[in-house]
Formats: C-alpha cells, sequence, structure tokens
C-alpha cells in the first residue's frame, strides 16, 4: 500500500500583509489600479472558451468584491486604463482592433459606480493609433492626446472627454510626434512630451485646454538600431528637474533602460546615458541620483 502525501503550498506573506488572487489572465502586463474614496479599482483583461473580455473589481472595505464584467464588444483589447468621472462614475480606455478596418483604433466607455457600460462609443479615433496618454481635467473629463496615421509618419491628435463620457471632435496638435505623455510639475503646470521622428528628439510643450505652446526639444534620443524596439518613454518631474526614460528591446532581446535628466528652466539639449545599477560594500543599490515621483 502506497500513502501519498500533499504538502499545500503556503500562501506566501509580505510585509503588507497576505497576498490574495485578483483574477486570472493570459495578458502579460499587471492590471490598472485606480484608488477611490478609500476603494481600489483594479481592471484587466480576461479570457473563456468563448470570449475574451474586460473585467473589472473592487477592494471595498478589505474584502474583494465579485468580477464585474461590463458589456463591452472586444476583439483583442491591450493597453487598458481606468479613471474617475462624473457621477461616481469611471471612464474605461483601451486599443482594439476594428471590427470594419482591422486597424488598432482607440476606444472609450462610461461606466457607472455599479460597473455597468452607460456609454460605450465606437471608436474616438478616426485613424490608426499607436500610443495614447491620458490626463484629467475639472468635473471627471479628460484630455486624451494619441499618436498615428501613417506609421512611419505618426502625427498628434487630441480630444477632451467629458465626465459623463461622451467625446468632442478631435483635433490635431502636430504633424510629427509619436509616444505622447502627459506629465504635471508640482505647481499644477500640465506638459506633453513626444519624440519627433523628423529631428529625432523628445519635444515638450505646456498644455493648456486642448493646445500646445512654447514646444521646444529637451533631449536627444539614445541610439538604436532599426531592428531595436523603443518599448516605454516615461517621464517624471521633481521640484527642480524632469526626468525621462526609454526601455528598449534589442535585436538580440537584451532589455535596457536609459534616462536624461535636465534641470526645469534649462535650455540645454540633454543626452540620454544608460540607467546601471551596482552594488557597494554595504550591500544596498545606489542608482547614482534621486526621484520623487508625482503621481498625475
Amino acid at each position: 500500500t502506497t500513502t501519498l502525501s500533499i504538502t499545500p503550498t503556503p500562501v506566501p506573506q509580505t510585509t503588507w500583509g497576505d497576498i490574495q488572487t485578483v483574477g486570472q489572465a493570459s495578458y502579460a502586463p499587471a492590471p490598472n489600479l485606480l484608488a477611490q474614496d478609500g476603494d481600489v479599482l483594479i481592471a484587466w483583461i480576461g479570457e473563456d472558451d468563448e470570449r475574451v473580455f474586460q473585467a473589472i473589481r473592487r477592494w471595498h472595505e478589505g474584502q474583494l468584491d465579485s468580477v464585474a464584467i461590463p458589456v463591452l464588444e472586444s476583439r483583442s483589447p491591450f493597453e487598458q486604463r481606468i479613471f474617475p468621472a462624473d457621477q461616481d462614475g469611471l471612464h474605461l480606455l483601451w486599443m482594439d482592433s476594428d471590427a470594419q478596418t482591422e486597424q488598432i483604433k482607440l476606444f472609450s466607455a462610461y461606466l457607472d459606480n455599479t460597473l455597468t457600460t452607460i456609454i460605450a462609443p465606437d471608436s474616438i479615433a478616426s485613424q490608426q493609433v499607436t500610443h495614447y496618454t491620458v490626463i484629467g481635467d475639472l468635473d471627471g473629463a479628460l484630455w486624451v492626446v494619441w499618436s498615428g496615421g501613417l506609421l512611419a509618419e505618426p502625427s498628434l491628435q487630441v480630444v477632451r472627454i467629458d465626465g459623463l463620457g461622451r467625446p468632442m471632435f478631435p483635433e490635431r496638435l502636430t504633424l510629427d510626434g509619436d509616444y505622447p505623455v502627459f506629465a504635471k510639475t508640482l505647481d499644477n503646470q500640465t506638459y506633453l512630451f513626444w519624440i519627433s521622428q523628423v529631428n529625432q528628439r523628445v519635444m515638450r510643450a505646456e498644455f493648456t485646454n486642448g493646445e500646445i505652446q512654447n514646444t521646444r526639444a529637451i533631449s536627444y534620443l539614445p541610439d538604436r538600431d532599426a531592428s531595436d524596439r523603443l518599448v516605454e518613454f516615461s517621464v517624471m518631474f521633481d521640484r527642480t528637474h524632469q526626468y525621462l526614460f526609454w526601455n528598449i528591446t534589442r535585436d538580440d532581446g537584451r532589455a535596457e533602460t536609459f534616462y536624461s535628466t535636465i534641470p526645469l528652466n534649462s535650455d540645454d539639449t540633454a543626452t540620454p546615458q544608460p540607467l546601471n545599477m551596482t552594488d557597494d560594500s554595504s550591500g544596498t543599490t545606489q542608482p547614482g541620483f534621486h526621484l520623487t515621483f508625482i503621481p498625475i
């Protein structure tokens, strides 16, 4: 007689408490989180044997509510993000393949406080979209900027979505731009950053009510071969400097991160440097500079 002994896998412990399973998904990126009125909303892309769907779950008073699946037509959604809206609602934005054109488009929906879809319009972009960025406005509205059009010559478009999820008509910001990023300073000034394909620089402009002004180049780009892929471009501020980061995947699979830092009022054009971490004799890791990240 053989006795099978099964030892259960212990639940991992952390400094912040127990780990709880929110959901399961084949989509690699981490879920999108939104802290709102003491609750935390968690959104991710899920799938079952019949469909791909967008799921949202609420963490409320130390407990996870049931998974909500808003009624949204989805084919292969990605880059999903959630934002607070008016009347305790939510904006849900994502990119997906358009059923008619097969192009990647940008979509938005308005959900009420029960996570029920109230407004789920067609694509808010009339052209193919490559990247987008979002920042909140008054009364739960959003400003959305995306790059799109011809893949070799992307331009930047802007649209305002009001607090109840109704998009206005998009307008063109610039003929040359990709990888748009919103960032806000400590004094509440909103800037829009993007990468110019023509002059191979990072551009920065003040953004106010859907318009840009005082545009200037602030940084060169990291050296890249045609087969290398820029995975992500991001920007942060502290009290005195602006910080730019590039995550790049080389053609041999190596992942590299570059950064550049420029004083807020400098007229210089920065040169990116590789971000290297080294261990000192004390066993601590020193990145070489200190950052204060400002959530927007």
